[in-house]
């Protein structure tokens, strides 16, 4: 059976952000069960009420800092599909640990905040087509979904990102 699992952090919503509203102009078909989750979980309980119910961690992300949810779900064995877009492109690798989602730059337009910057809009064709691909390859998401574990494990600690930062640094 198929399900798509939605967690939704509504502290990075619009103002007057409704989630029916926003199910209604989707418009979507039939199809897999989909769940919407609102409530917030503790980081505590994460992995056992939502990282380990799944096979794969989708992440179509318009922007991203640390992208620590990707790293939490890598960290639990779940291979990622994620916007190609942010700092996430520094670990996934294409269809070794997870699967980039193509995208189109375009500027932010309602949070003032982010005045005069751009983000990435993920190719919801795309998407599918990843989500397709991870249904009909599950031996292969397996597989991506190890070695994703021991990456996160290995390279994303805070010694690592500590590591990382100063090479940056030394650069500039």
């Amino acid at each position: 059976a198929v399900a798509l699992k939605v967690k939704i952090n509504k502290a990075y919503c619009p103002p007057g952000w409704d989630l029916n509203r926003e199910l209604v102009l989707l418009n979507l078909p039939d199809g897999p069960d989909i769940e919407f989750g609102l409530d917030t979980i503790s980081y505590r309980l994460l992995p056992e009420q939502f990282y380990c119910k799944g096979d794969v961690f989708l992440l179509p992300t318009r922007g991203e800092g640390y992208g620590l949810t990707i790293a939490e779900a890598m960290s639990c064995g779940l291979p990622v599909i994620v916007t190609g877009f942010g700092w996430q492109t520094d670990f996934v690798v294409y269809k070794e640990n997870g699967l980039l989602v193509d995208y189109k730059l375009e500027p932010v337009s309602f949070y003032l905040i982010y005045e005069e910057c751009q983000w990435a809009t993920p190719d919801i064709s795309d998407l599918r087509k990843k989500m397709r691909w991870a249904f009909d390859n599950k031996e292969k998401i397996r597989k991506m979904g190890e070695t994703a574990r021991e990456k996160a494990v290995n390279e994303m600690d805070w010694k690592y990102s500590g590591i990382k930062a100063v090479e940056e640094m030394d650069k500039l």
